[in-house]
């Protein structure tokens, strides 16, 4: 039997999004540049899934609503609902120039925005095993939108739900892949977090990397799908 699930569990669509918002105080204004940005991004996205069959938009506004649960600023919660706007597999209305991509963001959202998303793009490309806690270069609001990106990924036990039945660690994607990887690189994850002043986003890896409660997840809900897909 699966055990109660006791760890943070960020909003998955934009309306759980705006209630959080407003209960942790922020603004009527700060919402609406909020849903602005979900209408924009959805527009991005809409045909994108998770590997675990999960709609990519509600992965954005996953890691949006860490940020809020974290009392980021608006404008680090903004780049968290659109951190993936920059990357090659998101069709972006076809623009596959990521000039013209920061002339968008910044035109419609601001150039503080435009420079988190940018420099994530960048961060992302280096591995969480080879970060080293102790000499941190980039800015902290991009390394707490790393840490909830790896975080929003682990919540429902999406992992599960990677490839098919009768994997091995060696397919790359798979769950039991994805699971060896993430069993390496949790403890830099929640090293980062105590070092950040992030204990909710500490307490949450600490519960979704657990990964003995996952023995007990059907093994039969399978996706067959190793990676995100566009439709």
């Amino acid at each position: 039997m699966l055990q109660s699930i006791k760890a943070t569990r960020p909003a998955q669509t934009n309306l759980q999004l705006y209630m959080q918002m407003l209960e942790e105080g922020y603004t009527q204004v700060e919402v609406s540049t909020i849903n602005k940005a979900y209408l924009f991004s959805i527009n991005k996205v809409h045909l994108m899934y998770r590997g675990s069959g999960k709609p990519f938009i509600c992965h954005l506004v996953g890691t949006a609503s860490l940020m809020v649960n974290n009392k980021q600023s608006i404008e680090v919660v903004l780049a968290a609902l659109m951190h993936a706007l920059y990357q090659n597999r998101v069709p972006f209305d076809g623009h596959t120039d990521i000039t013209k991509r920061r002339e968008i963001i910044t035109t419609n959202f601001g150039s503080e925005c435009d420079r988190l998303i940018y420099e994530y793009t960048e961060f992302e490309m280096t591995g969480i095993k080879d970060i080293n806690p102790d000499h941190i270069v980039v800015d902290k609001h991009v390394l707490l939108m790393r840490i909830a990106d790896e975080l929003e990924d682990l919540v429902d036990f999406s992992l599960c739900l990677h490839g098919l039945q009768g994997d091995t660690a060696e397919k790359g994607g798979s769950y039991l892949s994805r699971r060896a990887r993430k069993e390496k690189e949790g403890k830099i994850l929640m090293q980062l977090c105590m070092q950040h002043a992030a204990p909710q986003m500490y307490d949450s890896l600490a519960y979704w990397l657990d990964f003995k409660k996952y023995d007990a997840y059907p093994n039969s809900l399978k996706t067959g799908f190793y990676s995100s897909i566009t439709i």
